[in-house]
């Protein structure tokens, strides 16, 4: 009986921490300085549902890519560049990574998020 606690305790602590590891993937913290002001916000979503399709009912928040030391680590971020586009749809969980020079989408995945700003 003993055994099957443990096995059962062993499991639950590797589901865990694989969820942990799992939701921590994409986990991005977004400064207020990359935040595309809410003007230029419209003019991006149009280009991009021109290409993707993008979650209905919500707005994002989107921030350019302006430094890639941070995101070096993130598997999202791989192809990422400089200027690039980062579209996050808080609700439907749903980051997009776009290259508005060559509008095109460069990944999209679920995400979770960090610290987004107030």
């Amino acid at each position: 009986m003993n055994k099957k606690i443990a096995i059962t305790l062993i499991i639950l602590v590797l589901l865990g921490a694989t969820a942990y590891f799992l939701s921590n993937l994409f986990r991005v913290e977004v400064d207020s300085d990359s935040v595309v002001a809410a003007s230029e916000v419209k003019g991006i979503v149009e280009r991009v549902s021109k290409i993707a399709v993008l979650p209905e009912g919500e707005n994002p928040v989107v921030a350019t890519v302006n430094d890639l030391r941070p995101l070096a680590d993130k598997p999202f971020f791989k192809n990422a560049q400089i200027g690039y586009k980062l579209l996050i749809y808080e609700q439907a969980g749903r980051g997009i990574l776009y290259d508005p020079a060559r509008n095109k989408v460069v990944e999209m995945a679920t995400i979770s998020l960090g610290n987004l700003p107030e």
